[in-house]
């Protein structure tokens, strides 16, 4: 695809897609919503302004459709829910 001189590490010249937060994502994942920088095709994004934009259009649009979004417990082995 003659894109290996652009694509595969970070480095200065090289297109890059990156979500930066603040902490580890694998090890708390609610870090991932509150964005620190947002880079795509090497352009840098301010989150909040993103934020702003999606706005209506992905998540909750009322109170009442917050319900619809929250997580489900999964079950564990043998069909409890596993315990916090």
């Amino acid at each position: 695809m003659g894109l290996g001189d652009r694509r595969g590490s970070i480095e200065v010249g090289k297109w890059a897609d990156l979500v930066v937060v603040r902490g580890n994502p694998l090890a708390d994942i609610r870090r991932t919503r509150l964005p620190r920088l947002v880079i795509k095709a090497g352009r840098v994004y301010d989150p909040a302004t993103l934020m702003t934009a999606a706005e209506g259009k992905i998540g909750p649009v009322s109170a009442a459709d917050t319900a619809a979004w929250a997580p489900t417990p999964r079950r564990g082995r043998g069909g409890s829910t596993p315990s916090r």
